[in-house]
């Protein structure tokens, strides 16, 4: 039965890898991506909104398991094909929806390998602050995203906590993000000075985060 499992395990592994590289080689969209060329790319989502919020959900689903894609260029696709709302809107729930594939899925298939590679300071980060680490690793990225989603797949912290950490985290660091793309296309608004102040509010939420541990723990010691 253990020995089924097993090939079970590698066989299915093996299918979604091939699916995943027969869709980075063989479908145009993912040409354009690689080439840079945004302008095919958000006409071709705007004529076709349901495949394109599908295939903007595989893209994510591949930059948070192999960071292959720049983050900021999956939001900017999304900014120019859905607008800023919309655009950072459907980021943030498929950066969810995609953050919670990939621990699955690593949980599921390599939970051994990675715990015997991955750096034990690491994973005893992660399990000591559970969903608290995960939202301080996305609104300040230490590592990248995949590495984040590995790393928190083998240790264990729960699903609840994990996916809590990472849509309050890439609530605040999408909304940094979407305005990059913003502020280039607005005379309004000043991109860097709205990034400077969601920074400064997230290094505030930090250190009173870092003061309420200290105190709660000054009060069981007394």
């Amino acid at each position: 039965m253990i020995a089924i499992k097993k090939i079970w395990k590698l066989l299915s592994f093996v299918g979604t890898v091939v699916l995943v590289s027969f869709l980075l080689y063989e479908l145009e969209i993912f040409h354009a991506i690689r080439n840079g060329e945004l302008k095919e790319f958000t006409a071709y989502y705007r004529n076709n909104e349901i495949y394109a919020l599908i295939l903007s959900l595989i893209i994510m689903v591949i930059q948070n398991s192999f960071t292959v894609i720049p983050l900021i260029l999956v939001i900017t696709i999304n900014y120019y094909a859905f607008g800023f709302f919309y655009g950072f809107m459907w980021s943030w729930i498929s950066s969810i929806v995609a953050a919670i594939i990939v621990f699955v899925a690593v949980r599921y298939w390599l939970q051994d390998f990675v715990q015997k590679k991955a750096h034990g300071e690491a994973l005893r980060k992660i399990e000591n602050k559970g969903g608290q680490y995960v939202f301080y690793a996305r609104v300040l990225p230490f590592f990248p995203t995949s590495i984040l989603n590995i790393l928190a797949a083998v240790t264990t912290i729960s699903l609840k906590g994990f996916v809590a950490g990472t849509a309050a985290g890439n609530f605040l660091y999408f909304f940094v993000l979407s305005l990059i793309p913003y502020g280039f296309l607005s005379t309004d608004i000043n991109p860097i000075l709205i990034v400077l102040i969601i920074l400064a509010v997230t290094v505030v939420i930090f250190f009173i985060q870092k003061q309420k541990k200290v105190k709660a723990k000054v009060t069981n010691n007394e």
